[in-house]
């Protein structure tokens, strides 16, 4: 493999594990969390956001080869829209949104589907929460807390 195409898969590759993408910068404007009054204040709304997973136990259809992915930050950028982001990485797609009723973040595995974090939560804005999922079958894992954050350089 030449010089040049291997530094630019690997590249590829790092993005696609959770590597941050610098600079953060402004995104869709999110008026209900960002602005005059809100809960997170009158800075812009971020086009990157990090969400980290803790105490996540095994669920049915737990893989432990998959285990630190699961609780690596990882770094959902948005979507098109206001209040939301994404990412995948080899394998598992990570999303967030906050809307008018609640606060959402969910990580399910690509392959088939399956939950490994599910919170739904009121109220909108909300970046500590607990999973939805309390039992083990059915899941990839179960139980757990999602940590939403972000970067506020380059948003100035």
């Amino acid at each position: 493999m030449t010089g040049k195409v291997f530094t630019v898969l690997w590249i590829v590759i790092v993005i696609l594990m959770g590597t941050p993408l610098q600079p953060n910068e402004p995104a869709v404007p999110c008026a209900l969390c960002w602005g005059v009054g809100q809960p997170f204040g009158e800075g812009a709304t971020p086009h990157v956001i990090q969400v980290r997973l803790t105490k996540l136990l095994p669920g049915e259809h737990w893989n432990p080869d998959h285990e630190s992915l699961l609780l690596q930050t990882h770094y959902l950028v948005s979507v098109p829209g206001p209040c939301a982001w994404r990412v995948e990485d080899s394998v598992f797609a990570w999303t967030a949104s906050f809307d008018a009723l609640e606060t959402k973040c969910t990580v399910r595995r690509i392959a088939d589907n399956k939950p490994a974090f599910v919170a739904n939560f009121p109220p909108p804005c909300t970046v500590d929460m607990g999973s939805s999922l309390i039992q083990d079958l059915g899941n990839v894992a179960y139980n757990g807390f999602a940590n939403i954050t972000w970067d506020l350089e380059g948003l100035e």
